[in-house]
């Protein structure tokens, strides 16, 4: 039984995998689940997961390996239950959006585009009148987000716990509360180095004071557009593969990973890495909006196409795809941070970037675990509240609190991944960490020009993600996960003069 239902996950996960690589990578305007869903409707019945928990509970405890390969399937078949019946909300949610459109310098442009346009818009004005189209799109989809989230929430119930946040906690043994009560310390203890330095640097970025500043002003201050000349887009995918050479990893020999960097007009502005069949077949749909924020994109989707391309071909299914979200980030953040070290800027884009151009990496990074520690104290209270539509405010003043931009409120639902994803990213910055640590400390300072450094992420990358963060921490020698490292490099590198 188990086996065949295993068979038929793997099935499952290659088709949908084709049309999401589809949908986002511009050929299609809507992903098409509905077929897909039906075809396997019998591996997320309720029947199907009580199977699943009745196997897990007759396991003897002995057998830990088995019981959490077991566990792991019901998470995947809970999570998918889920989907299932939420799916033509999220058809019409991405159709919408990939066919709503915004009045920009006399011109009609999709609404996908805009946080592009607005990272590359100098006038303030012009992006807070930008900003404020798209935030009215939102509006105009927001009850089909809202009804999403509701049976979202009451198939938490359905599946017998208490709300959709102990549900996600559940499946892999993640202490949300735990880890949303760290992340309020972080956030406590970081706000003076934080909010020093972005006074300091704003008004030069943006043109605007902090008092000043909005969501609309968010995109062009990540972007850095002041040293996009350093950056050019034609260098992008060649810097993501000189580096893998130099660390004994021919990407022109990988014929299982394809990257796909054609600019389709209906092309998704969210880079994505996706597993269709793994390790034998991993897609990448790139878009590119031009500057530094390019390569760290190449960087953080070639990290995450790396890990599934080395995994273990033998590994079940739940090793595949139904493990930690942390590892695979960790991996992605480890590649995408590249672009913070001067060392790896000298080697590979042959320039001497200036202190200032560091500092306000670091201070990007530290904006992003700011606003995603937020987002997970926001997500506690939308999912154990009673009423989804109180929680829009908290969204807006936490937000507003730990980034320092003024946040809408009317973005609360559209600002949200489904399985409290933003626990994901912030372990992942805590696991990336450490690993980083330990290669600087392991193979020096230039570990990503040694194959050693490269044949001990095989190793992990082998494992594919049967751990998890902490426990892979464990099994590297990289000790328990905690805020000490993450706090103490931005202690470092984000210092005020």
């Amino acid at each position: 039984m188990l086996e065949h239902y295993r068979n038929e996950q793997l099935a499952f996960q290659e088709a949908l995998g084709r049309e999401y690589f589809l949908h986002y990578s511009g050929q299609k305007p809507r992903p098409e689940l509905h077929p897909i869903y039906e075809r396997y409707a019998d591996l997320f019945t309720l029947d199907a997961i009580g199977s699943l928990k009745h196997l897990y509970e007759s396991t003897p405890e002995h057998f830990q390996r088995q019981r959490w390969g077991i566990k792991l399937l019901q998470a995947l078949a809970e999570e998918h239950f889920l989907e299932q019946s939420v799916k033509d909300l999220t058809e019409q949610i991405a159709e919408f959006e990939s066919r709503a459109t915004l009045r920009y310098d006399a011109e009609e442009i999709p609404f996908h585009r805009a946080l592009d346009v607005l990272a590359m818009e100098l006038d303030p004005h012009q992006r807070r009148q930008l900003d404020q189209q798209r935030i009215q799109r939102l509006e105009e989809s927001n009850d089909w987000r809202l009804d999403r989230l509701r049976r979202l929430s009451e198939g938490s119930r359905t599946l017998g716990y208490d709300n959709y946040w102990t549900m996600v906690a559940s499946w892999r043994d993640c202490h949300l509360s735990e880890y949303a009560d760290q992340f309020a310390y972080f956030l406590e203890h970081t706000e003076s180095l934080y909010l020093q330095h972005l006074k300091d640097r704003l008004p030069h970025v943006i043109g605007l004071p902090v008092e000043q500043a909005e969501r609309a002003d968010v995109e062009y201050f990540l972007q850095l557009s002041q040293y996009a000349e350093w950056f050019p887009k034609s260098r992008v995918v060649e810097a993501y593969g000189e580096t893998l050479r130099a660390m004994g990893i021919a990407p022109d020999k990988q014929n299982n990973v394809r990257i796909d960097d054609v600019q389709r007009p209906g092309k998704h502005p969210r880079s994505v890495c996706v597993p269709i069949r793994v390790p034998d077949e991993i897609k990448v749909s790139l878009s590119l909006r031009g500057g530094p924020t390019d390569y760290q994109t190449m960087l953080h989707e070639g990290g995450h196409a790396q890990h599934y391309a080395w995994i273990s071909s033998s590994l079940p299914v739940e090793c595949k795809f139904a493990g930690d979200p942390a590892v695979g980030e960790g991996y992605a953040f480890l590649f995408q941070y590249l672009t913070l070290d001067p060392l790896w800027l000298d080697e590979w884009l042959h320039v001497t970037i200036g202190e200032e151009f560091i500092k306000l990496s670091w201070l990007h990074k530290l904006f992003h675990v700011r606003r995603y520690a937020a987002k997970l104290n926001y997500e506690r209270v939308l999912h154990t509240t009673a009423e989804i539509t109180e929680a829009s405010q908290p969204y807006a003043h936490q937000l507003t609190e730990a980034t320092g931009f003024r946040y809408p409120a009317e973005e609360f639902l559209y600002d949200l991944d489904d399985g409290v994803y933003a626990a994901h990213y912030l372990r992942a910055w805590l696991f990336e960490a450490q690993l980083r640590e330990y290669l600087k400390s392991r193979f020096g300072k230039r570990w990503w020009r040694w194959t050693k450094a490269a044949g001990f992420l095989m190793e992990l990358w082998h494992t594919g993600q049967e751990y998890t963060a902490e426990g892979l921490a464990s099994q590297a020698d990289l000790g328990p996960l905690s805020l000490d490292h993450l706090m103490s490099e931005f202690a470092d590198a984000v210092k005020i003069r």
